[in-house]
């Protein structure tokens, strides 16, 4: 239908790999993450935003990863649902992050990161 478009390509998923699953989240985090720290900003969101995305993608390989393992083939409802449950945990991992304090050094290398993954995730 979007004919592999680039533009398409950055916001959503164009096959069905574990990739696509990682890349789905990456985008509507990073949307979310400028509305967030605009109209409600935390001391470490950068570092809180690192964490989700890492939580979330490490829950999301773990699951998918796990289940072929565990069934010895890919179930089409549980890699669906792996990527809810990442989301979920990313977002504990965020919110949990907002209670500790962090340097500055910290908060900038964690920018980096993030932005990093963004580059990365959405080619």
């Amino acid at each position: 239908m979007s004919n592999h478009l680039f533009i398409f390509s950055i916001i959503g998923a164009v096959n069905e790999s574990v990739w696509e699953h990682l890349k789905l989240g990456i985008f509507p985090w990073f949307s979310w993450f400028f509305i967030r720290w605009y109209f409600f900003p935390y001391e470490n969101s950068y570092f809180g935003n690192l964490i989700a995305i890492l939580g979330y993608m490490f829950v999301i390989l773990l699951i998918f990863y796990g289940h072929v393992f565990i069934f010895g083939r890919h179930f089409l409802p549980i890699s669906i649902a792996s990527f809810y449950i990442g989301v979920f945990f990313g977002s504990i991992f965020e919110y949990l992050m907002k209670f500790y304090t962090f340097s500055q050094t910290t908060e900038l290398i964690s920018l980096i990161a993030c932005i990093i993954i963004f580059c990365y995730g959405e080619i």
